[in-house]
C-alpha cells in the first residue's frame, strides 16, 4: 500500500477511536442552528456525517482525476501492443527476405559453377584439338 493509503487508514482509525471514546457526548442531544431554523439532534452524529460526506466527495474527486489517466494508460498499452505486433511482423518479413536472398545466392553460385565448368570445357576442347594436331604433326615429320 502506498504512503497516502496508510495515512488515510491511520486517520480513519484515529477518528474511530475518538468517536468511540466520546460516544456519550456525540450521541447527546443539543440545539442545532441551521441558519434558517433550529433543530434538536445529536451534534456529534451531524459532524461525523459531514466528515463522511466530505470524505466521499474527496474520493469521487480523486477517482475523477485518476480515471482519465487510467484510460490514457490503457490506450497507450493498446498502442504499444499494436506496435510490438507490427515489429514482430517486420522481423518475420526481414527473416523471410534474408532466407530468400540466401536461396537466390545459392542458385546464382550454382549457375556460376555450371557456367565456369562449361567455359572450362569449351576452352579445353580447342586446346585438346591443338594438342592432338600438334602431336600428329610431330609424328609426321
Amino acid at each position: 500500500m502506498k504512503l497516502l493509503g496508510w495515512i488515510v487508514v491511520v486517520a480513519v482509525a484515529v477518528v474511530a477511536v475518538f468517536a468511540a471514546a466520546n460516544w456519550s457526548l456525540l450521541a447527546g442531544s443539543t440545539s442545532l442552528n441551521l441558519l434558517a431554523m433550529n433543530v434538536e439532534g445529536p451534534l456529534g452524529f451531524v459532524l461525523l456525517g459531514a466528515a463522511l460526506l466530505f470524505a466521499a466527495l474527496f474520493a469521487v474527486y480523486a477517482l475523477s482525476l485518476q480515471t482519465p489517466a487510467m484510460l490514457e494508460m490503457r490506450r497507450n498499452v493498446k498502442q504499444l501492443d499494436g506496435q510490438q505486433q507490427a515489429e514482430q511482423a517486420e522481423i518475420s518479413r526481414i527473416t523471410m527476405l534474408g532466407s530468400q536472398v540466401e536461396q537466390e545466392f545459392a542458385s546464382l553460385r550454382g549457375m556460376l559453377a555450371d557456367l565456369r565448368e562449361a567455359a572450362e570445357q569449351r576452352a579445353a576442347g580447342p586446346e585438346q584439338t591443338l594438342m592432338t594436331s600438334h602431336s600428329e604433326n610431330g609424328r609426321l615429320h
